[in-house]
């Protein structure tokens, strides 16, 4: 009996997970508070601890585009990558990775092919890693919506990988998409990317 009772226990906790019914009460800035980089720097074990409670709950958040990029691999978990910046100061620095699904970047792929650098968005999505001092978080989207007045960003240059974590970069660009979006990619990109595939 008691094996039955564990058993259904273990499936209500995982479908409460899966259904998405947790939310965290905390804002981005009060989550960044409890899991910046500087934490994990002075004390790693204190504040993994902590911000691991946060793994697999999901947030009601808002930022800004800083890039978005395709996952062109059949098999990949994650067709859509969006790099964003969570607040409206002069720091460019990324501060989350928004990842979607094949079936939500269908859902939501109107909103996002119109993306603009700079686009301000909500969205909610689930913790699927919650960084640490080597990589900034990693959520998945699982709603989103265009919304409110955007900010100006500066184009970056990635060719030498500078939103990557760990050794290997985590996106990879689908240019035939990009054509088709050019106000997410600067000119220098688009040259550094014609370099490398002619060299």
């Amino acid at each position: 009996m008691d094996s039955i009772f564990f058993y259904f226990l273990f499936f209500f906790i995982k479908s409460k997970i899966l259904c998405k019914l947790d939310f965290i009460k905390e804002n981005w800035e009060e989550f960044h508070t409890k899991c910046s980089k500087k934490n994990f720097i002075d004390n790693f074990s204190v504040t993994e601890g902590r911000c691991s409670d946060f793994r697999f709950f999901d947030v009601n958040w808002e930022g800004y585009i800083i890039r978005v990029d395709f996952e062109d691999n059949f098999f990949a978990r994650y067709k859509t990558s969006i790099l964003m910046k969570m607040d409206n100061s002069e720091n460019e620095h990324p501060d989350l990775f928004l990842k979607f699904s094949e079936y939500n970047y269908n859902t939501y792929m109107d909103d996002i092919l119109t993306l603009k650098r700079g686009d301000h968005v909500k969205f909610n999505a689930t913790i699927i890693f919650e960084g640490n001092h080597r990589a900034i978080p990693l959520l998945e989207a699982f709603e989103f919506v265009k919304s409110g007045e955007g900010i100006k960003i500066n184009p970056h240059i990635h060719h030498d990988g500078r939103y990557s974590v760990g050794e290997n970069n985590v996106i990879h660009k689908d240019n035939s998409i990009y054509r088709d979006m050019p106000n997410l990619i600067s000119d220098e990109e688009k040259e550094i990317k014609q370099h490398e595939t002619h060299h």
